[in-house]
């Protein structure tokens, strides 16, 4: 739909998507199962899941949905083309990384 500025002040595209009725969240071994069906392998302890082309981030019980008709959603994740420096651009721009990061620094 455009672009806006988030809450760290980072230009970020608005996007507009179809309303999904899910039941649940996905629990991890349900998202871990789809990926695998879908030729995607964990990487670094399950940071991110990756097929050789492409490597998505943030797949987590919160950003995947178990839909009304059983089917998975992703919904929030983010996706790289492998090789192409996706985990350090994920490292820096994630807030759910860089929070993990804090907590664990000031502990």
């Amino acid at each position: 739909m455009g672009f806006a500025r988030n809450k760290s002040g980072k230009t970020c595209a608005v996007l507009k998507q179809t309303f999904i009725n899910a039941m649940r969240e996905a629990t991890q071994d349900e998202i871990e199962t789809t990926l695998s069906l879908l030729g995607f392998k964990p990487e670094l302890n399950g940071e991110y899941f990756s097929n050789g082309k492409h490597d998505i981030f943030d797949a987590v019980p919160n950003n995947v949905l178990i839909g009304e008709n059983g089917r998975t959603f992703f919904i929030d994740t983010i996706i790289y083309k492998s090789q192409s420096n996706g985990l350090e651009s994920y490292r820096s721009l994630s807030p759910r990384y860089n929070n993990s990061e804090n907590r664990a620094s000031n502990s």
